[in-house]
């Protein structure tokens, strides 16, 4: 990608009014709790066993088709907004690069952060079943592809266009841009549910979003968030979870 400096003139971009920042919440709640209600009610979809595994991609392809869709169907249809400028600018390869190292610092600190909360929190080690089915060691092969696909490139472009290019742009133009940083980072984790994650997730999120703030695009927050979630499929495959 080429260079393409974002000037303070036209960042943040004011893409969201109240109207339409409410319109996006909705429709991502609707979608999300909606999908998950009829999932909730067809357990006989999903016998034990591999149905865990399928259970947990369909999450996954709502959590993509609510956090994506809500943002690109008011964005695009309503707003007449451009891909640009919700976010995705073309940016610097020095934030490319800012992106690959922020991924090695955080996988270090937040491996040593889990680690000690595993030990000295007993109870933050329940409800790992969903991580535990989207390993990929054991896995078919053409499972094993759709979980890399989904929760290695889908789920971080789709999520970052919600948490960093929509919620967080919200936040930043009212309330400026740490409050905005800690807000969308907090609910950004939170909205993982499992409690080891969500330590995890805020951590995450706020290195998103901080991203995302100084560089004025998705792409870097994507790279990183990309690389976060390849290298936790990763680990799955090479080590498997520890058990309680």
């Amino acid at each position: 990608m080429s260079d393409e400096s974002v000037s303070k003139r036209d960042w943040p971009p004011r893409l969201w009014d109240w109207k339409s920042g409410l319109a996006i919440l909705l429709l991502f709640l609707a979608l999300y709790f909606g999908g998950s209600f009829w999932i909730g009610r067809h357990p006989e979809l999903f016998p034990a066993g591999d149905g865990e595994r399928q259970l947990v991609l369909l999450a996954g392809l709502l959590d993509i088709a609510a956090s994506g869709g809500s943002v690109l169907l008011i964005g695009l249809l309503f707003k007449r907004h451009r891909l640009r400028e919700i976010g995705f600018r073309r940016t610097g390869r020095q934030w490319l690069l800012i992106a690959v190292a922020l991924f090695i610092v955080l996988i270090i600190l937040r491996a040593i952060l889990v680690a000690i909360l595993w030990v000295m929190f007993p109870a933050l080690r329940e409800g790992l079943e969903p991580l535990e089915a989207l390993r990929l060691r054991g896995a078919p092969l053409p499972q094993a592809l759709l979980i890399i696909l989904v929760v290695g490139f889908l789920a971080p472009l789709a999520e970052e266009l919600f948490w960093r290019g929509f919620l967080h742009n919200w936040l930043r133009n009212r309330l400026g841009p740490w409050l905005a940083i800690v807000l969308s980072s907090l609910a950004f984790g939170l909205f993982h549910i499992i409690p080891l994650q969500i330590v995890a997730a805020v951590l995450m999120g706020f290195a998103l979003a901080w991203i995302y703030e100084e560089s004025g695009s998705l792409w870097p927050a994507i790279l990183l968030h990309a690389c976060n979630n390849l290298a936790a499929l990763l680990i799955t495959l090479l080590v498997p979870l520890p058990t309680m």
